[in-house]
């Protein structure tokens, strides 16, 4: 964040006035360009974008949704900025005020998403600020072990290459080839290379370099079995596929609002 930046707590806090954001029903007629007026096209609900219109795109342009930045709807963008306006209205009575309480509606109802508790749910800036906290809130010593894939993100191993220079922890790289669908040999993977000093498995819910869907429910409970931590980067499943985070088992879900939820950028949970 630079200094002429929103603080961290008054972006997110926008998240609050979103969440109740409710879309005005389209007029049923438009005008042309001659005054006269047509029956409006019909606008089909996707979300809180009605149409394509509501896509704030140069145009031309054919984009191509891959995951790295969703395009945030033009209603959410006017909500946002919207709130940010009124932020800016009178800062500390509406930034520690009604802004600051909308965000625990925003948590509650992320929470209901994921399906956890509100007070299990935390607002962060995206899925590697998340993973971070995961990492650098274990205490880990020298010999401790850390089991992943060759195929994470780097916002999702950052955190235990990190830990791996600071504290000594040896990093386990479970191999995933490209073409790989078959879930039961992932799991036989990991559990061939599970120590007694195994401490955490990291792994994501769809890996960002191929799409593959991880068999996540089943490594969590071949972590649980070895008294490990399961650790998911949820990063590209959160608004693409259904995600319950109790039925996974896992114990600590990172996930960015940026990408298939199409939230503001710079939003996450965890």
């Amino acid at each position: 964040m630079t200094a002429d930046s929103p603080t961290r707590r008054a972006f997110l806090s926008t998240l609050g006035a979103l969440s109740a954001a409710s879309l005005a029903p389209s007029s049923g007629w438009a005008a042309n360009s001659s005054g006269s007026t047509r029956p409006a096209a019909v606008r089909i609900l996707r979300g809180l974008a009605t149409a394509p219109d509501d896509f704030t795109f140069s145009p031309g342009l054919v984009y191509l949704q891959t995951g790295s930045l969703g395009p945030t709807p033009r209603p959410v963008m006017d909500r946002t900025i919207g709130a940010w306006k009124e932020l800016e209205l009178n800062p500390v009575q509406f930034g520690y005020g009604k802004l600051e309480h909308a965000m625990d509606d925003v948590r509650a109802q992320s929470a209901a998403l994921l399906n956890c508790r509100t007070e299990e749910l935390v607002l962060s800036n995206c899925t590697t600020e998340g993973m971070n906290w995961v990492a650098q809130g274990l205490t880990f010593t020298a010999g401790d072990r850390v089991l992943t894939t060759d195929q994470e993100h780097p916002g999702g191993r950052a955190c235990w290459d990190h830990v791996a220079r600071r504290y000594g922890v040896v990093l386990d790289i479970v191999a995933i080839p490209p073409g790989e669908n078959d879930a039961q040999a992932i799991v036989d993977r990991f559990a061939k290379q599970v120590t007694p000093r195994t401490r955490v498995f990291s792994f994501s819910h769809l890996l960002s370099s191929t799409g593959l869907r991880m068999p996540v429910a089943e490594l969590s409970a071949l972590a649980r079995a070895h008294g490990c931590i399961a650790v998911v980067d949820g990063a590209q499943a959160v608004g693409g596929i259904a995600v319950d985070v109790k039925a996974l088992g896992c114990h600590a879900y990172a996930t960015s609002g940026h990408k298939w939820l199409l939230a503001p950028k710079g939003t996450g949970l965890l």
